[in-house]
């Protein structure tokens, strides 16, 4: 009677791998956290574990985070029910945060998913190596902290110093390859020079730009090493010029808060000839500079947050061409988070959206019949205004907007007094919060989510 070989049943089995850097390199660190995983697992060939044949690879994303692609597509395999092992090279690979990492490992437990750490083998899922399994979670999160205080202490040194800590090189300068200091690129210095010397001459900035354009002189290119493609490279423009001006890095300095710090690197122009462009600037502005003409341009600022983690989105601006792009995107660290990614939401378009609901608020509003006759009348008064009095008016009016990315929904949190004192209702109680939701045949206002891809 011969015996038949007994058949293990088949593991599938899905490797997961994320560096923090991109460093776009033809052999990353994901590749050699893949490589120890994918040569352990063969060993394990004879226990029925077989990969499932797709990579899973963040490439540049924090571990602070969950919001990462490759693990995003993980985990909905994870719930399909379509892997039993997930490797990694290291714990930290997965989270280096304790909550992020503690609700992973829960998960695959309750979805009969082993995690399997490669440089760890021995660890199983008896009761004391969960244990383990949690403390080294612990501790990803404290080299994290760590790893954040240390780099605080190495920037506030730098700043003691003089150094420059990072940030775009300014044209002008290249960044030495090994201090990344500053050091003068002799033929844009020359540039640099002869714009501040035309600016202390009475030139317009448009006009300088105009002649930098005439004599073949592009902004400086850059290639960043986490976005990648080449940026700069444009021809001139006012703006790029009058920021060249206002720069006190050709001093010898750096801008620090409201003032200057001193530098390391050399200076580009002296003293006299930085004053004397500065003076010929000031004397052709028509309003004081700073946060009025900010708020022209971006009149949201201050006021729009993301609704996804309820924190400030910031301005940003993107040039293909001659034409610029504004966006209001969601990128601020507050609170040692990362920004959420992806979120963001074309400047124009919500505030075209934003002035559309303050002109007919009874119309978009969720309210009482009582404080309709307010809006109306708050209503009424704005569409009279013209476009500056209503940029002043808007921060009166409006103590937040809220964007949801994932649902394209705006909600407005509006100011009572202000409504009183333009809608003339002493009716009103206290601050409500106006949400632009379904009224009757009124269906929900939102703005287009569309992405644009500017070639």
């Amino acid at each position: 009677m011969s015996r038949q070989p007994t058949r293990l049943p088949v593991s599938r089995c899905a490797i997961y791998t994320r560096q923090s850097i991109d460093t776009r390199s033809d052999f990353t660190s994901c590749q050699a956290q893949f490589e120890v995983c994918r040569n352990y697992l063969k060993s394990q060939k004879w226990l029925g574990w077989r990969w499932i044949e797709e990579r899973f690879d963040d490439e540049g994303y924090s571990g602070a985070t969950l919001d990462r692609p490759a693990l995003q597509r993980l985990l909905e395999k994870v719930r399909r029910g379509e892997i039993d092992r997930v490797l990694v090279y290291s714990l930290d690979r997965l989270s280096r945060n304790v909550i992020d990492g503690l609700q992973l490992l829960q998960e695959f437990r309750q979805r009969g998913v082993a995690p399997v750490v490669a440089t760890y083998p021995e660890l199983g899922s008896a009761a004391q190596d969960n244990l383990i399994i949690n403390i080294l979670t612990v501790f990803a999160e404290f080299e994290r902290e760590l790893m954040r205080s240390r780099i605080a202490e190495v920037r506030a040194a730098l700043e003691r110093q003089g150094k420059r800590v990072g940030g775009a090189v300014p044209y002008g300068y290249d960044a030495d390859p090994f201090t990344k200091q500053l050091v003068v690129n002799g033929e844009e210095a020359r540039r640099v020079r002869e714009m501040f010397t035309m600016a202390a001459e009475g030139r317009r900035p448009s006009e300088i730009a105009r002649i930098a354009k005439e004599h073949g002189w592009h902004t400086k290119v850059r290639e960043g090493r986490r976005t990648g493609p080449v940026s700069g490279g444009n021809p001139w423009t006012a703006r790029q010029v009058l920021a060249t001006l206002s720069n006190p890095v050709y001093l010898g300095k750096f801008a620090d808060g409201d003032g200057t710090r001193e530098g390391v690197h050399k200076a580009v122009v002296s003293e006299e000839l930085f004053e004397a462009a500065r003076r010929q600037i000031e004397s052709r502005r028509t309003r004081a500079p700073g946060r009025e003409e900010h708020e022209e341009r971006w009149p949201l600022k201050g006021l729009i947050r993301c609704a996804g983690c309820g924190r400030p989105m910031s301005s940003h601006t993107t040039r293909h061409g001659s034409r610029i792009y504004r966006y209001y995107r969601c990128r601020s660290h507050a609170g040692g988070r990362s920004p959420c990614p992806g979120v963001q939401v074309p400047a124009g378009e919500i505030e075209s959206e934003i002035f559309r609901v303050l002109s007919d608020l009874p119309a978009t509003a969720a309210v009482k019949s009582g404080d309709r006759d307010m809006l109306l009348r708050f209503s009424a008064a704005w569409s009279l205004l013209g476009s500056d009095a209503r940029r002043e008016l808007l921060h009166q009016v409006v103590k937040e907007i809220r964007w949801d990315a994932e649902t394209g929904e705006i909600s407005l949190s509006l100011d009572e007094e202000t409504l009183k004192r333009y809608g003339r209702d002493e009716n009103a109680r206290g601050r409500r919060s106006v949400r632009k939701e379904a009224v009757g045949d009124h269906a929900k206002a939102t703005t287009p989510r569309r992405r644009r891809s500017h070639k």
